[in-house]
């Protein structure tokens, strides 16, 4: 990724307002897109397509071009595709994160039942404690 395009991508208010508006439609809020706009901005292919436009507009003279703005430069398909996949790929990660966490918690309760046990086990071979009276009294 082109960082100089990365970091005009993600200061751009329109772009973000574009991102937000497409993450809205998915229920998603201003604070997740504040939190992916970065791997959403990563999308293969825009910064490409920022550099591009970018140069194109340098070249006529505007040093200040509205690139976020611009259906032409990343268009709307691209930002609902790219929230879109993010969307499904954090579902994917959290599905997997479920079902490691309950392996996980089947472990735990496998290894408590073997410990009880064995903690049984130990208990019925054990001879009761007895006082041996050593303290010079009579045992209790």
């Amino acid at each position: 990724m082109n960082l100089t395009a990365g970091s005009l991508m993600l200061r751009s208010p329109d772009l973000k307002g574009r991102i937000e508006y497409a993450a809205h439609g998915r229920g998603q809020t201003n604070m997740w897109v504040d939190q992916n706009i970065d791997k959403i901005c990563a999308t293969d292919g825009w910064a490409d397509a920022w550099t591009t436009a970018l140069q194109q507009a340098v070249s006529v003279g505007d040093f200040k071009p509205n690139l976020g703005a611009r259906t032409d430069v990343i268009t709307d398909d691209q930002i609902t595709k790219a929230v879109t996949d993010l969307l499904a790929q954090q579902a994917k990660d959290d599905a997997t994160a479920v079902a490691a966490q309950s392996s996980t918690d089947q472990q735990i309760a496998s290894l408590t039942a073997t410990v009880q046990q064995l903690q049984a086990q130990i208990a019925a071979l054990t001879p009761p404690a007895t006082d041996t009276g050593t303290d010079g009294g009579t045992p209790a």
